[in-house]
């Protein structure tokens, strides 16, 4: 192949990887945490440690690509350690107990986050430049976008064809993606480690010494707050409250975070240039606010908007810390900084903001978080992982003909039938709008017994319905209630099996507004060492969520 039509290909090939890579990441980016907690019933401070294990395994991440790409090329090692990102991936999804599954996502986390600079680099060397002697042409975000997009399909693909977040599918399918793109990584153009230098023997000075700056010190305080209270919090609960309030939609709901994230990023050079950094952040930091207030309220429009200012949290806050970290440090600081900034935003915020959501979840428990099966005409007593199940849907109506229901995809497609047995209880879930016959948000015991008995297929299972329904009606009245003296509304329903997301978001809210405050009194715009172009986004950092 000629050098030309190499330069040309260049472009798509890296298009498809950076594509596979985040989708990899997407597939569990969500329905993982409303899986442990709603399907697996994991306790809030275990939800809170799997939210966490990815990222404490990040840490381990530069220690091995490291170790492997002072030896190999990027597209070998970046090949090899997707693979065993595949293999743990299909571990995790297989385990049912919270331990070996803690264990599998931390080294999810190990290797699969080292993939990301490694990928990244390969970009940057080869994608095509109209001027290769222009310094500053920079088209390695066209490629990046594609990672967002590779996101947002591959929550589609699994919102419609695997159960969402009600399965472990979501586990299989990033393993595909994970092994696909091992073994595509050997196609990609050629990537050799750069030779280490040795010629100096001073060592660079690290962020550290600029703490005791005032500027960059108000700085640090401001992201440490806002990113214990950012994306580790956002990412353990955002999934589970949306399927406890029974949104329509479902995981595809959040593909709205990522649409957003394209239009901001995109807009994010213009708001610098015109309004400044410090301003920039503050907007970042006052979105997350917004959101978590939108998060407490439990209407659908709320959430609605919750969703959609994902674009100004994450851009503006993370990127634009990004660009505030580049502007303020020395020449000989600058990759220091950034990996402070990348410590403090990714590292102890994403690990501390899912352990305090996963203390908060345990909190403000759900009332009732499964029932017991039934077994001819009584309820079995030794309740075990065989005889619970969880909670069957109540669909509202409304949402049902609303606009957004158009994203629940599963309901256009047939399932993809699997051998593991909650995929196959999930594929006929009972949704319980069946039942109530006149539309009235309510089921009583003489509408039940009516529906029952007029089911010839037999399909509506008498007995486990009754029994469900007494369960909930009796932990929300506080005592025992008989069969025929269920009268239970969906709200009442949906109260009893959701979490406290008032309670637990204030809690981000609060720690919002004091950042705000403290960075609005006491923080500044970054001093210039050196006059770069402040239109120039923030391009080494692509996007996350």
């Amino acid at each position: 192949m000629s050098e030309s039509k190499s330069v040309a290909l260049a472009y798509p090939r890296l298009c498809l990887a950076y594509f596979l890579q985040f989708a990899v990441w997407g597939s569990y980016g969500f329905a993982l945490y409303s899986y442990a907690l709603n399907v697996l019933n994991f306790s809030g401070p275990q939800v809170g440690w799997i939210g966490a294990a990815i990222p404490i395994g990040a840490l381990f991440a530069p220690l091995v690509g490291r170790i492997a790409d002072r030896f190999l090329s990027a597209q070998y090692v970046l090949s090899i350690l997707q693979f065993i990102s595949a293999g743990l991936l299909i571990f995790a999804g297989l385990q049912k107990d919270f331990t070996p599954m803690m264990v599998a996502l931390v080294l999810v986390g190990s290797f699969y986050m080292p993939t990301i600079p490694l990928i990244n680099s390969i970009v940057y060397r080869h994608v095509p430049k109209k001027n290769p002697d222009d310094p500053n042409e920079d088209n390695a975000p066209r490629v990046f976008m594609f990672g967002t997009i590779g996101w947002i399909v591959i929550v589609l693909i699994i919102q419609a064809f695997f159960g969402g977040d009600q399965t472990p599918q979501f586990f299989y399918v990033g393993a595909a993606c994970s092994l696909l793109l091992a073994i595509y990584a050997l196609t990609l153009p050629d990537t050799p480690p750069k030779p280490v230098e040795t010629t100096s023997t001073q060592k660079a000075p690290s962020a550290w010494t600029l703490i005791a700056q005032p500027q960059f010190l108000c700085f640090t305080i401001a992201i440490l707050i806002a990113g214990i209270a950012a994306c580790g919090f956002f990412f353990t609960t955002c999934q589970s409250m949306l399927t406890q309030r029974g949104y329509p939609g479902g995981l595809a709901l959040t593909t709205l975070n990522q649409i957003s994230e394209v239009l901001f990023m995109a807009l994010l050079p213009i708001f610098v240039k015109r309004i400044g950094l410090k301003n920039v952040i503050l907007i970042g930091i006052g979105a997350w606010l917004a959101r978590y207030v939108c998060f407490m309220e439990a209407a659908f429009g709320f959430a609605l908007v919750g969703l959609l200012l994902h674009g100004l949290c994450y851009s503006f806050l993370y990127a634009g810390s990004y660009k505030f970290g580049d502007k303020i440090a020395p020449e000989t600081m600058k990759a220091s900084v950034q990996s402070f900034i990348g410590m403090i935003l990714l590292g102890v915020g994403q690990i501390v903001g899912a352990l305090l959501a996963g203390y908060l979840i345990g909190w403000s428990p759900a009332l009732v978080s499964n029932y017991q099966v039934t077994e001819g005409n009584a309820v079995v007593l030794n309740v075990t992982a065989d005889n619970v199940q969880n909670l069957p849907r109540w669909t509202d109506p409304a949402a049902a003909k609303s606009v957004w229901n158009i994203l629940d995809l599963g309901q256009y497609v047939k399932p993809q039938n699997v051998k593991d047995e909650e995929t196959k209880a999930a594929a006929k879930n009972l949704d319980l709008t069946s039942i109530d016959t006149n539309k009235d948000g309510k089921i009583t015991a003489p509408e039940l017994a009516d529906v029952i008995s007029a089911d010839k297929s037999n399909t509506i299972p008498k007995e486990v319905v009754t029994s469900l329904l007494t369960q909930v009606q009796s932990k929300l009245a506080g005592k025992d209630v008989k069969a025929e003296e269920i009268n239970i509304t969906r709200e009442q329903y949906l109260q009893a099996q959701t979490n406290d997301w008032k309670k637990i978001y204030m809690v981000p809210a609060i720690m919002m507004a004091a950042a705000f405050i403290f960075f609005l009194l006491f923080g500044k715009n970054p001093t210039e060492e050196n006059k770069e172009d402040e239109a120039q986004p923030e391009e080494a950092q692509p996007a996350e969520a």
